[in-house]
């Protein structure tokens, strides 16, 4: 995927869950990794190259059991 289309994908799932009318809910930090939500859409960033990087980020705006997809690969749910 090139850079554009990661722009376009992500500015298009932000009109779509209008991001701006929810608060930015801090759910995950620690020098490598940072992950937050803003309503029901949950961003996880890393400053690593390892694809192997895992952090489990318990606290989400999320029910049990709610199967939710990563926007920019939504071939799978998790």
């Amino acid at each position: 995927m090139e850079l554009g289309d990661y722009i376009r994908v992500t500015n298009a799932q932000r009109k779509k869950s209008q991001i701006w009318n929810h608060a930015q809910v801090t759910r995950y930090v620690d020098d490598s990794f940072y992950a937050f939500s803003r309503g029901e859409f949950l961003v996880a960033l890393t400053n690593l190259s390892d694809d192997s990087t895992q952090r489990q980020v318990t606290s989400t705006p999320f029910a049990e059991g709610t199967r939710v997809c990563n926007i920019l690969v939504p071939r799978g749910y998790t």
